[in-house]
């Protein structure tokens, strides 16, 4: 069984690569990211996005 330390360690480091595929993601697409917040508490992370991109192209 995993201690909760290796867990929350497990979960972030989950987060942190889906953040950063998601954010090249976007920049693939040339978006423009207008704001970032990023919010890490022990109840869980958070990413929060204003992105400008055409409605027509948001098939990412």
């Amino acid at each position: 069984m995993l201690s909760r330390k290796s867990h929350s360690h497990r979960i972030h480091a989950a987060f942190t690569s889906g953040k950063h595929a998601l954010l090249a993601k976007l920049e693939s697409t040339q978006a423009k990211i207008k704001n970032l917040l990023e919010i890490h508490e022990k109840t869980g992370d958070e990413l929060l996005l204003a992105v400008d991109y055409p409605a027509k192209k948001s098939r990412i």
